[in-house]
């Protein structure tokens, strides 16, 4: 009976992880097995919502490309993507998934690559309108790669960024309600020093009526 419950509820299989945190446990050995438990986890979730979890191995060996394969015809009905990969490049198949394919549907977007990756591309084709909540690990130049005007909640990891390109962004979110800074410093506009707390940044006035919460943690 319960067995039956579980193959015909399809919210239970709507939590897809690929990889583990820990590269130790996640060596790529039964690939094939982990293609097929995919496969599954794709067929028995039918037209739910999914969230998918993509972790620092999965994210960066081309072993998974697969994967990513079978996952780029469900991206309309992507609702939650965690790439938490922050010691890691990511593998050109999944960033290529991320360019071409839009995902019309994805609410919350977690985006941690290592830190001399490449600038956060052009997500989705700006096919992601419905995002409101996004995490991304920032570095000199930062565009946000997808559309932000709806987004409620901002988490930006900010490894020396612009100024100037925080403000812009900021000028893009007026729905913001929630803005957190992690590892939050500046480099300066004309050359790569960083400011010290005695130097006052240039600055603009950024808009942001519906904000109720600001932190920052270092």
């Amino acid at each position: 009976h319960w067995c039956d419950v579980v193959m015909s509820t399809p919210s239970l299989w709507s939590t897809i992880l690929l990889g583990d945190k820990n590269p130790k446990n996640s060596e790529p050995a039964n690939i094939p097995g982990r293609l097929q438990l995919l496969r599954m986890f794709l067929q028995h979730s039918r037209r739910v919502p999914l969230s998918v979890y993509i972790g620092d191995v999965a994210a960066s060996q081309v072993s998974f490309d697969g994967h990513y394969d079978e996952i780029e015809a469900h991206l309309p009905r992507l609702r939650e993507l965690v790439i938490d990969a922050y010691d890691f490049h990511p593998s050109w198949r999944l960033e290529e998934l991320l360019v071409n394919s839009p995902a019309p549907n994805l609410q919350a977007l977690v985006y941690l690559v290592a830190e001399d990756s490449d600038p956060l591309p052009l997500l989705f084709r700006e096919g992601a309108s419905a995002l409101q909540s996004l995490t991304v690990r920032c570095r000199s130049g930062f565009q946000p790669g997808v559309n932000v005007k709806n987004l409620r909640q901002l988490h930006l990891m900010w490894d020396g960024g612009m100024l100037g390109s925080l403000l812009d962004l900021l000028d893009m979110t007026p729905l913001l309600e929630d803005l957190m800074f992690t590892r939050f410093y500046f480099r300066d506009e004309n050359t790569v020093e960083l400011h010290s707390s005695s130097t006052s940044p240039p600055s603009r006035l950024i808009s942001l009526p519906k904000l109720k919460k600001l932190a920052f943690e270092y």
